[in-house]
C-alpha cells in the first residue's frame, strides 16, 4: 500500500459522491491506494449510505469506513492517521474533488523528506463557475522557486493539496483542543521534517457549495483564550526545534492567529471540516 487517502466526514450529503468518484477515477493503480472514510459524530443513516455507495460505485477500490461517536475533524483525521496502511498520506475534505492524476502525480514528486503539492481551484457546482483561490496564487508565486518555509507558507497552512510521507508526519497529530487554526498548527509542526516541496500539474478543487460553511461571532473572551492557546502551541513547537524553523515563518503563523482574533469570524464547515477565514489569515 503506497497511499492512504483520509476523508473526515460529518453527516455527509450527496456532495461526497463527487469526492469519492474523483478518487475512483485515479490514474494510480487501485491496489496502490486506500480510501479511509472517518465518519465522526452521527452514525445512522450515514454509514449505511456510504457503504452502499462504495459497494456500488467503488467496488474496485480499497475502501475502509471508520466511525466514531466523538465529533470533530481533528479527531477524525487523527483516527485516519492511526489506521492508515499507506507509506504516504493525503487529506481530502469530503465535498472537494481532485484531478484524475492527483495521486499518481503527487506520489511521483514525493519522498520521505519531500512533499508533493498540487495546484488548486475553487468551483461552484450550481453555477459551474471556477475561480482561483489563495493556493492558486501561492502556486504561481512558488513555481520555479526553491523551497523555503517562508516562501511556501501558503502550502503549510491547510493539510490538503499535498502528499505527506509517514516520516514527515511522524508523531505529529491535529490538536483537538483548538477550535480553529488546528490545520495551520499541524502543518507548522511537521514543517521541521520537510526538506523540500515540489509542485505538480495535478489539481485540488475546493467546493464552494452553498451551506458548506457558516459564520459565527464568538465572545471576545473565548477568542482570546483560543488565541493564547494557539500562540502557546506555536512557541512550544518552535522551542523544541528552534534551528529547524525560519523565525519569520513562525512570526507569520502567530500574526495570522492575531488577525483571526481581530476579525472575530471563524468559518466552520457543516461537514465538520473547520477552516480559518479563507486560510489566508494564516499565511
Amino acid at each position: 500500500m503506497k497511499v492512504s487517502v483520509i476523508i473526515p466526514t460529518y453527516k455527509p450529503g450527496e456532495y461526497i459522491d463527487g469526492c469519492l468518484s474523483s478518487l475512483s477515477d485515479q490514474t494510480l493503480n487501485k491496489h496502490q491506494y486506500e480510501i479511509i472514510l472517518v465518519l465522526n459524530g452521527c452514525k445512522d443513516p450515514y454509514e449505511e449510505y456510504l457503504r452502499l455507495y462504495c459497494d456500488k460505485q467503488l467496488s474496485g477500490n480499497i475502501v475502509r469506513i471508520l466511525q466514531t461517536d466523538e465529533a470533530g475533524v481533528s479527531n477524525a483525521r487523527n483516527i485516519g492517521i492511526e489506521n492508515a496502511s499507506g507509506e504516504y498520506i493525503c487529506f481530502i475534505d469530503d465535498d472537494d474533488i481532485v484531478s484524475s492524476n492527483y495521486l499518481e502525480s503527487l506520489l511521483s514528486a514525493s519522498s520521505p523528506s519531500c512533499v508533493g503539492c498540487s495546484n488548486s481551484m475553487s468551483f461552484y457546482k450550481r453555477s459551474g463557475d471556477v475561480s482561483g483561490n489563495f493556493l492558486t496564487r501561492h502556486y504561481l508565486r512558488c513555481k520555479g522557486k526553491k523551497y523555503s518555509q517562508l516562501r511556501y507558507r501558503g502550502f503549510l497552512s491547510p493539510p490538503v493539496a499535498k502528499m505527506l510521507h509517514r516520516n514527515i508526519i511522524a508523531t505529529s497529530r491535529f490538536d483537538t483542543k483548538l477550535k480553529y487554526s488546528e490545520d495551520s498548527v499541524f502543518c507548522f509542526d511537521i514543517a521541521k521534517r520537510i526538506g523540500d516541496m515540489r509542485l505538480t500539474d495535478s489539481f485540488y478543487y475546493i467546493n464552494k457549495r452553498e451551506g458548506s460553511v457558516t459564520r459565527r461571532k464568538e465572545k471576545f473572551s473565548n477568542r482570546l483564550k483560543q488565541l493564547l492557546l494557539i500562540e502557546m502551541r506555536y512557541i512550544e513547537i518552535y522551542l523544541k526545534s528552534p534551528f529547524s524553523y525560519n523565525i519569520l515563518f513562525l512570526f507569520s503563523r502567530m500574526a495570522g492567529a492575531v488577525r483571526n482574533l481581530i476579525s472575530g469570524t471563524v468559518k466552520i464547515r457543516q461537514t465538520g471540516c473547520r477552516r480559518c477565514l479563507l486560510w489566508r489569515r494564516e499565511r
